[in-house]
């Protein structure tokens, strides 16, 4: 099983959907309106190989490629492989020429967005946005004096992010949404939203947050290297605290490992899975503000089998046109 609730899915399926969704010719999948992260094109992009490869990017293949009976399968919070560190290391060595020489700045370096957003600011969801005045302490029975106020003070994103496809070079971005898609597939999934490219440098974090509309599962590729900061774990609340009730123990004291998982930022190539609905987030990075050794990661979300379409699109209102239809 992944996260919360939702059931490992049959080996057969697995297979019988990777070999069904495998194609050799470059195709693009266009999905209605939520099925993407609320700031990118409404977009998912299917395998594009151009080639056969040896062997596919998998989250089985770090275990000789062989997942166990369906009989003996145990909840899994968190996937992890390194089968991307050949494209991971391509993307940072186009990352560091980008950052080379600080004295060199071109117009690309303009393209990166400062995010930062306060526990309460703007709107929150998709589901928000026509009441953008949602009491978030609302479900709590009582408000202690200043509560409010103390919430707001509370940093809930802050880091640098890019599009992935506007920055990095052509052939290693078709090579990267390859990749992951094969990820998917090996999942039993189908497809990527439109993968961002984030950079923590000292001071950035994520507060815990949900992302339960975005897709099944969220996943994360590291780009940072060994040593050059501290922090900037992938923090992924642990099953034992989400039905914190079911098996408490009075007598039993929980620090933060016993309620959180640090998951840490490198190895650089490492590519990471989880269920968005549990609450997870980013710790606090402490370092430099050299992007050249900030934390530097790929991420975005896989998504679940839906209506596709294959070809070529045509004009803007062709794609309106077609994106009501499905």
């Amino acid at each position: 099983m992944f996260g919360t609730n939702v059931l490992f899915l049959p080996v057969a399926f697995v297979m019988v959907m990777a070999a069904f969704l495998l194609t050799k010719t470059t195709t693009e999948a266009f999905s209605p309106p939520g099925a993407c992260h609320q700031h990118t094109p409404m977009k998912t992009t299917v395998l594009a190989s151009g080639a056969e490869s040896e062997a596919s990017p998998s989250f089985l293949s770090d275990n000789d490629g062989v997942p166990p009976p369906l009989h003996e399968s145990e909840y899994t919070q968190v996937l992890s492989t390194m089968s991307l560190s050949p494209i991971a290391k391509k993307l940072r060595g186009a990352y560091d020429d980008h950052f080379r020489d600080p004295r060199q700045p071109n117009g690309d370096r303009f393209a990166w967005d400062p995010w930062f957003v306060s526990a309460g600011d703007g709107r929150r969801t998709q589901g928000e946005e026509e009441d953008d005045d949602v009491d978030l302490l609302a479900p709590q029975q009582n408000k202690i004096d200043g509560e409010e106020d103390a919430l707001s003070n509370q940093v809930q994103y802050s880091l640098k992010r890019i599009q992935t496809s506007l920055f990095f070079p052509e052939k290693h971005y078709n090579h990267l949404v390859d990749d992951l898609v094969s990820l998917a597939n090996s999942i039993g999934l189908t497809a990527i939203s439109p993968p961002w490219t984030s950079m923590y440098t000292d001071g950035d974090m994520q507060n815990f947050h949900t992302d339960a509309t975005h897709g099944p599962m969220a996943f994360v590729l590291s780009l940072s290297k060994d040593g050059d900061f501290r922090g900037g774990e992938t923090m992924i609340m642990k099953p034992e605290i989400l039905d914190l009730w079911r098996n408490f123990e009075t007598g039993r004291a929980m620090e933060c490992g016993n309620i959180i998982r640090y998951i840490p930022p490198t190895p650089m190539g490492r590519c990471i899975a989880f269920d968005p609905r549990v609450p997870h987030g980013v710790s606090r990075m402490d370092g430099s503000n050299d992007p050249r050794k900030a934390r530097v990661v790929v991420h975005g979300w896989f998504n679940e089998p839906e209506t596709c379409w294959f070809g070529s699109w045509g004009d803007e209102d062709q794609r309106t046109d077609a994106a009501a239809y499905l």
